[in-house]
């Protein structure tokens, strides 16, 4: 329980940590920077073989977890115009996480017996890595002006 603590501190120190400094908003690098350690700190925990490795992880995890977080929801907010729907969109694809990482795993497991343990899970792991990374990166392509708009 304290090792798993980690996650959860770093997650909260960041939620202060974006909410007390206005200077976060509008980075694109640090978006890609989350990009690039989410899931190397994912995979940090779920195939590190000693504890540090672990800690480690998690703490990152838990740093990019909390700015993903924050980010989401303040541009979801800002894009919407505070609308409830912005919300709700938002609370609903931090559902689909909780859907499909435990999913992912149960995959995982059910592979590990054919392929191993760590291969097992970086099979089931790498689409959902790889299809988001790819998801975030096109969001944040510049878009055209809409005529008219």
């Amino acid at each position: 329980t304290r090792a798993e603590a980690m996650l959860d501190g770093t997650r909260v120190l960041c939620f202060a940590l974006l909410g007390a400094w206005a200077g976060w908003r509008g980075k694109t690098q640090l978006l890609v920077g989350i990009i690039l350690v989410l899931p190397v700190s994912f995979l940090m925990i779920l195939l590190g073989h000693t504890l540090p490795v672990v800690l480690l992880g998690e703490a990152l995890f838990g740093a990019c977890g909390g700015f993903a977080y924050t980010a989401a929801l303040y541009y979801a907010l800002v894009v919407k115009n505070a609308s409830v729907d912005a919300g709700g969109a938002h609370e609903a694809l931090i559902g689909l996480g909780f859907a499909f990482g435990p999913s992912a795993g149960l995959v995982g497991s059910a592979l590990s017996s054919s392929f191993g343990r760590d291969q097992g899970l970086l099979i089931a792991v790498l689409p959902i890595i790889l299809v988001s990374a790819i998801g975030a990166s096109y969001a944040m392509l510049p878009r055209r002006a809409r005529v008219g708009a």
